[in-house]
C-alpha cells in the first residue's frame, strides 16, 4: 500500500521463499541494482520520473478490450546437466504465466473473501517467439553450451554476454543453473529482473529448478518465480516495500512489516495495522516472499502500473502489431517458412518421437511430412507422432503450404535409431600391482556368459 510517496529506489527481483528457516536464499538484486546506481546516479531520478507519472495516470489505465502479447525468447545456459530443460518444461512456465496473468490460475479459487475484489486479469499474454533476429524461424528457445550458466554473477552478467536479443522485440529469459550473489555474499538466489527504467541487457534471468512445475522444477513453487520476476520486469515492486511505513507504489496491496513475514502463508497474519481498512497480509500477491503454491493474484492497481510501463519506452515497442508480425507470434499473409524439430534426436528401436512443426511469418494450412524407416512415412498431422523400428540415421522433411503459397525444409541424419539391446562386448580388468597376471590369474573376468580371454603374444 502506499502510504506516503517514495521515491527510494528498491531492489527488485528474486528468491520466492519457502518458510522462515529458509532465508539464506535471498533477493539478490540489492547488490546488482546499487552497483548500476553508483555507475549511474541519474537511475533514481528516472525511477522517480516514472513513478510520479504513474501515479497521477493510475486510475485513468484500467482494463482494455485487447490483451497485451510480448513475444518471448528462453535462452538455455547448459553443459548438458539437468539445467539443460526440456521445451515441455518451458512450455509448462508459458502456461503458469499466461493462467497467473489473466486470472486463468486454478488456485484464484482460494483467495480470501477479502481480496476477491481486489484481484484482477492483467490482460498480458506471453508468446515464444517465431522469427529471430535475423528474420529466420526459430522455436524461441536458444540452447548454449558454456560454463557461465553453472554459476553466473550479477555484477558482469556473463550470461548476457553469450546471448541477447534486442529488448525492443523481446523478453529475454536466461535459464541457469545458479546465480552467485553480488559482492561475495552467501545464500542462494532463484532469480533477478531488470526495471523497465533501467539501462541494462533486459530481461530476467531465473535457475532451471524455478522454471515451470514440470522436470527440474522445485515441486514447492509452481512456476511462480518466474510469475513474480516478471512481474519486477513490468515495473512492479514487492509488497513489503519499505515495510508497513513504506510502499509499492500501488493502494491496493495492504502493506507487509518484512522480506520473509509471509514465507509459511500465515492464516491470519497481519505485520502491519496502519493501513485502512486494516486488512491482513496478502500474501497470495505474485509480488510478496511467499510459497509458490499460496501465491494466486495481482491487484487492479498492479494490473494499471504493469499497463503503464507496457506504453513506456522500451516495453511499448514489444505489444505493437508490427513487432508481433516481425517477431512471427502474429502471422502475416504471404507463404509460411518451413522448421521442425524433434523431442529427442537419438532413440531406440521401438521409441516414440514427437515431431513440432515450427514453421513461421504465413500460418500453415496444410503438412506434408516425410519421415522414412518410422510407423508413419507420410504423414499430413501438424505435429506427428511416430515410431522408430529399424536401426540406422533417417532423414526428415517437411513441406507446408497456405493460399500464398508453400515452402520445404528437410535434414538429412536427422534421426539416429539404436538397437533396442545393445551387443556383448568382451570387458575386462587386470592387476598389475602384485605379480604376473598371465602367470597368476590376476585378470577379473567381468564379460557375459560364454566370452573369454584370448592372450595374444607380441
Amino acid at each position: 500500500m502506499n502510504l506516503r510517496p517514495i521515491y527510494k529506489v528498491f531492489i527488485l527481483a528474486c528468491s520466492l521463499m519457502l518458510s522462515p528457516l529458509m532465508a539464506q536464499h535471498h533477493c539478490g538484486t540489492d547488490e546488482f541494482y546499487q552497483e548500476q546506481l553508483n555507475l549511474n546516479p541519474s537511475l533514481k531520478v528516472i525511477e522517480n520520473q516514472y513513478n510520479e507519472e504513474c501515479k497521477a495516470q493510475m486510475n485513468s489505465v484500467q482494463s482494455r478490450a485487447s490483451i497485451y502479447t510480448i513475444p518471448v525468447v528462453f535462452h538455455v545456459i547448459h553443459t548438458n546437466g539437468p539445467e539443460n530443460i526440456s521445451r515441455e518444461q518451458i512450455l509448462d512456465q508459458l502456461r503458469v504465466l499466461n493462467e497467473d496473468f489473466n486470472k486463468k490460475n486454478a488456485n484464484i479459487a482460494n483467495l480470501r473473501s477479502a481480496f476477491t475484489s481486489r484481484a484482477a486479469d492483467c490482460q498480458i499474454a506471453f508468446e515464444l517467439a517465431k522469427v529471430d533476429p535475423n528474420g529466420n524461424c526459430t522455436d524461441g528457445v536458444n540452447r548454449i553450451y558454456s560454463s557461465a550458466g553453472v554459476e553466473t554473477s550479477m555484477t558482469s552478467e556473463p550470461v548476457k554476454q553469450l546471448i541477447y536479443w534486442d529488448k525492443n522485440k523481446y523478453l529475454n529469459i536466461w535459464v541457469v543453473s545458479s546465480i552467485a550473489p553480488s559482492g561475495g555474499g552467501s545464500g542462494t538466489v532463484l532469480g533477478y529482473a531488470v526495471f523497465p527504467w533501467m539501462n541494462n541487457r533486459d530481461g530476467v534471468v531465473v535457475r532451471h529448478d524455478r522454471v515451470g512445475s514440470i522436470g527440474t522444477a522445485a515441486s514447492t513453487d509452481g512456476g511462480r518465480t518466474l510469475t513474480h520476476e516478471v512481474g519486477h520486469w513490468l515495473g512492479l515492486y514487492h509488497t513489503f516495500q519499505d515495510g508497513c511505513t513504506g510502499g509499492d507504489q500501488c493502494d491496493d496491496t495492504p502493506p507487509v512489516n518484512g522480506t520473509f513475514t509471509n514465507a509459511s502463508c500465515p492464516a491470519n497474519g497481519n505485520s502491519c495495522s496502519n493501513d485502512s481498512p486494516d486488512l491482513p497480509d496478502m500474501w497470495e500477491n505474485f509480488m510478496d516472499y511467499s510459497d509458490g503454491k499460496c501465491m494466486s493474484a495481482f491487484t487492479t492497481n498492479q494490473r494499471s502500473r504493469m499497463h503503464y510501463f507496457l506504453g513506456q519506452t522500451p516495453r511499448k515497442n514489444l505489444v505493437t502489431s508490427s513487432n508481433l508480425t516481425a517477431t512471427g507470434v502474429v502471422n502475416s499473409n504471404v507463404a509460411p517458412k518451413g522448421l521442425f524439430n524433434a523431442d529427442k534426436r537419438v532413440v531406440c528401436a521401438g521409441d516414440v518421437v514427437q515431431f513440432y512443426d515450427l514453421s513461421c511469418k504465413g500460418g500453415p494450412t496444410v503438412w506434408s511430412w516425410s519421415l522414412p524407416g518410422s510407423s508413419s512415412p507420410n504423414s499430413s498431422q501438424k505435429d506427428p507422432k511416430v515410431i522408430y523400428q529399424t536401426p540406422g540415421t533417417y532423414k526428415v522433411s517437411l513441406t507446408v503450404q497456405n493460399n500464398y503459397g508453400s515452402n520445404s525444409y528437410s535434414q538429412d541424419a536427422y534421426i539416429t535409431v539404436l538397437k533396442a539391446n545393445g551387443d556383448n562386448q568382451a570387458q575386462w580388468e587386470e592387476n598389475f600391482e602384485s605379480s604376473d597376471p598371465f602367470s597368476s590369474g590376476a585378470f577379473a573376468h567381468s564379460s557375459p556368459a560364454g566370452s573369454q580371454f584370448s592372450y595374444l603374444s607380441t
